[in-house]
């Protein structure tokens, strides 16, 4: 079973029990993960990362306008990949741009506006944003950053 997070600890609260989880995010993330059923269709896509001892990263993004406008949803990298300089989040992250632009060319489209959705707590999602040459645009709620980036396919843009 995929594991991109550590348990949360059952507590009983005022109104009942409740999941405490150091990175509230994480937990999420997993819990969407292990309740999708692939393969999905579009405007939705997968991708998954394999290594030697299974699912290692897994990728969600959704078409909101065609390949024009897409929104990064999940991304994710099993616990055990974590930390070693792997740098499975990056190339998970560059597969799926690679495929983005390639359906937005064949497609047509030299403009592609990406989205993303960062809890404000998650500074590795943070960096990687800003890796990709991504930027923190504004909240999308309380707690949840809202990053965008434009992807030119045709020439260079200033």
């Amino acid at each position: 079973m995929f594991e991109c997070t550590r348990p949360g600890i059952r507590r009983r609260g005022a109104a009942g029990w409740e999941v405490a989880h150091q990175k509230p995010w994480e937990l999420r993330v997993q819990s969407k993960l292990r309740a999708g059923r692939p393969p999905v269709e579009p405007p939705e896509y997968m991708i998954v990362g394999l290594d030697e001892h299974g699912l290692a990263a897994v990728l969600t993004y959704r078409e909101l306008d065609g390949p024009a406008q897409v929104e990064l949803a999940i991304g994710a990298v099993a616990l055990r990949c974590r930390g070693k300089g792997g740098g499975y989040a990056d190339e998970m992250l560059e597969e799926g741009l690679d495929r983005i632009a390639e359906r937005a060319y064949n497609e047509g489209i030299d403009v592609i506006h990406l989205s993303t959705l960062v809890h404000e707590s998650n500074r590795a999602s943070h960096s990687l944003c800003r890796r990709l040459q991504m930027r923190h645009t504004g909240m999308f709620s309380e707690t949840l950053q809202q990053w965008t980036a434009v992807l030119y396919l045709g020439e260079e843009q200033s």
